[in-house]
């Protein structure tokens, strides 16, 4: 995988995610993105929750499990930059994915 894809993965994982995030918190007059999760926007009962796991948090999470394995390669070698990496793309890119799966009930 060459240098400009790995950046531009990361780059649209960040931006898919961003959106899904700033979009998801419209759903509701009293969402606080501060004191409430995420995965709250993406619940089976909410307006828009389908939409978002299918088209902005899955996708987003593919992108950056993809950035987080394929960087490994690209960036300097050392334990912690692996550690890094591994850890970002396990708990964070497939994780999410697995949220965006099987969300929670609304509230």
């Amino acid at each position: 995988m060459s240098n400009k894809l790995v950046f531009w993965t990361g780059i649209l994982g960040g931006i898919f995610f961003g959106e899904a995030s700033f979009l998801g918190g419209f759903q509701f007059d009293s969402y606080n993105p501060i004191s409430q999760y995420i995965s709250e926007t993406m619940a089976i009962d909410t307006p828009y929750g389908k939409v978002l796991r299918f088209l902005g948090y899955i996708p987003s999470e593919i992108l950056l499990t993809i950035f987080s394995f394929a960087g490994i390669k690209k960036f300097p070698k050392s334990n912690l930059t692996k550690i890094g990496f591994w850890g970002f793309g396990i708990f964070y890119g497939i994780a999410t994915i697995i949220v965006g799966l099987f969300p929670c009930d609304k509230g």
